[in-house]
């Protein structure tokens, strides 16, 4: 039995609630009602007969009597729906009075409008327990519909989205639509053959309601974008008029939490960027600083400016585990206040922000699912820190480090954002953000292909905390540098515990099965090292002694090398000490 619930209440929405429809929907959806609605008595028509309904009524009292019949018949209508579907057909056919149509309502809703001594009125108020209904955009009543994602779910739609049941399989599906719907008469191989599917996505990558991908085929879009998001992805939709006292607001706000002119240019094009493509980019927004300077201000602007409903804020222990479904159609991941987590965790911090912004799509693991799904990623994560934990290499490009280093209170604890009616900036962006003026102003910033990620001094401070840092595995380190090629790190490392006898061989002509073994322990155990033993490692001796020809690969690196070319490698300036070239021979 199908229930005409759906069908009525989104045409009454397209007559009399202002709902938005495109001309097809309108065109489609008043056609099925017509249709629908149309007595048996009328249907002989010939207009009928050739368009599936009738606009100009001969008798449109008699016409309306029989409308009324049909839907007061039908379980799903109650009183407010009817009156309001009764009025909408009545103003398209230009049919009978308003006191006419009062009468003919008031009638039907009292029971006095009888069949054979029994009320027509037959609404039941548990009607959706037995069905599960939608209304594409042709005005077509679909009874069953599957949601994405290997038909894992099974929902209903009727004004809201309601997840009833979880299932693995289409012979799940028949089960359950044979139990749920008690069609008890008809088998359940027959219930599915008879369905009318509608693929249903939540993706605030595209149009909200009914559209169609790229094969042509119909889907339903349940997720609405946040206003100031919509405004990111497409702002010539909308005319936002640009207010300044919002804009110089989050200036303000950014010049305190940045300071640096290039990397608050860059925030802004990431941010544009991110929201208008809302695809995989390589980049993490790593937030270090002390307490109470804006961190996490700056982490729920960016909450907000792309939607709630599409920002995940997972808990360490949810990285911790395998389900990831935390990542599902996330426009902006938070991860905040990691410092505090072990090191186990870290690594698994770590894990994740290495597949999100290296790979554009990432197998999606749901508890209670049995279905893996590979999916599309989009999420732009914002990495949240009191210290300084998240270990990258030298070279590692994706790290846009902002370090706030003060309060946002004065020395007298009065928040320096505050005006003197005491309205925090912080709100004002806010509204802003709500407005959608803080999205429209940063379209502006919103460049064609995304720069290289800026070298900040954020950026800096970090490496060298963790090549000089006293906690680090000072043999790693060298070895590290070692195996990668980084010459120009280990000559600082040389230079800063002053480990002369280094510099003195490199303008000598010793042969390499020399290179420095001696130079390379010393500088161990000066970098923080308690005592001698251990560090006459197997590795050391083999990479830096007993060279047993000009083919090692330390030796073709060592000639490959250019000064020149080595002192314009970020972060390590050769500029502290004016030597001259090293004369780096081959014997």
């Amino acid at each position: 039995m199908k229930y005409l619930a759906p069908l009525a209440n989104r045409f009454v929405d397209l007559s009399l609630r202002g709902g938005v429809f495109t001309k097809k929907e309108l065109c489609g959806i008043t056609r099925e009602v017509l249709r629908t609605f149309t007595p048996v008595s009328f249907r002989n028509d010939e207009h009928y007969e050739k368009h599936g309904y009738l606009l100009s009524i001969d008798n449109p009292l008699g016409y309306m009597c029989g409308v009324a019949a049909i839907a007061g018949a039908d379980q799903s209508i109650n009183v407010s729906l009817f009156t309001d579907l009764m009025q909408a057909i009545n103003i398209q056919i230009s049919g009978v009075t308003t006191k006419q149509l009062l009468i003919i309502i008031k009638n039907m809703v009292n029971g006095l409008s009888c069949i054979n001594g029994h009320p027509v009125w037959a609404y039941n108020k548990d009607w959706n327990r037995k069905t599960y209904s939608i209304v594409n955009q042709y005005g077509e009543i679909l009874e069953y519909f599957i949601i994405e994602n290997q038909s894992s779910k099974f929902i209903e739609y009727n004004q809201t989205i309601n997840e009833i049941v979880q299932m693995p399989s289409l012979s799940s599906l028949r089960e359950q639509i044979y139990i749920k719907s008690e069609l008890s008469d008809m088998p359940p191989a027959t219930i599915v053959k008879k369905m009318k599917l509608i693929r249903v996505v939540d993706s605030v990558k595209l149009t909200t309601g009914h559209s169609c991908d790229d094969r042509g085929h119909s889907i339903l879009n349940t997720i609405k974008p946040v206003f100031s998001l919509q405004v990111l992805r497409k702002p010539y939709y909308f005319n936002v008029i640009i207010e300044k006292t919002y804009i110089e607001a989050f200036d303000c706000f950014l010049k305190h939490l940045i300071g640096d002119n290039a990397s608050i240019v860059f925030l802004k094009q990431l941010l544009a960027y991110h929201g208008k493509h809302l695809t995989n980019i390589p980049v993490i927004l790593y937030v270090i600083g002390i307490g109470g300077s804006g961190k996490s201000h700056l982490a729920y602007m960016i909450e907000k400016l792309f939607g709630s409903n599409t920002t995940s804020r997972p808990s360490v222990a949810q990285i911790a585990n395998k389900f990831n479904d935390y990542l599902y159609n996330t426009s902006v991941l938070i991860l905040a206040e990691t410092g505090d987590s072990s090191a186990t965790a870290r690594e698994g911090i770590k894990a994740v922000l290495k597949s999100i912004t290296g790979e554009r799509t990432i197998d999606i693991e749901s508890k209670g699912l049995p279905i893996r799904c590979n999916m599309e990623i989009f999420a732009l994560p914002v990495l949240i820190s009191n210290e300084a934990w998240y270990n990258s290499d030298v070279n590692d490009r994706r790290l846009f480090c902002i370090a706030p280093k003060k309060t946002m209170n004065n020395s007298n604890g009065i928040n320096i954002f505050e005006n003197e009616h005491h309205c925090r900036i912080i709100d004002v962006i806010m509204e802003g953000i709500k407005k959608g003026i803080i999205a429209k102003h940063l379209t502006k910033y919103c460049p064609k292909e995304l720069p290289e990620v800026p070298q900040t001094e954020a950026r800096e401070q970090l490496i060298k905390s963790q090549l000089f840092g006293k906690k680090s595995n000072h043999i790693n380190i060298i070895k590290e540098l070692m195996e990668n090629g980084h010459y120009i790190q280990l000559f600082n490392l040389m230079d800063k515990y002053n480990v002369e006898l280094f510099f003195k061989r490199m303008d000598s002509s010793l042969p390499l099965n020399y290179f420095y073994q001696n130079e390379l322990k010393e500088l161990a155990l000066r970098m923080g090292a308690t005592n001698n033993k251990g560090f006459a490692l197997p590795w050391l001796r083999s990479r830096a002694s007993n060279i047993p020809n000009k083919t090692h690969p330390l030796v073709e690196q060592l000639g490959q090398m250019r000064w020149k070319a080595l002192i314009k490698i970020p972060y390590f300036s050769w500029s502290e000490r004016n030597r001259k070239e090293p004369n780096l021979r081959i014997v």
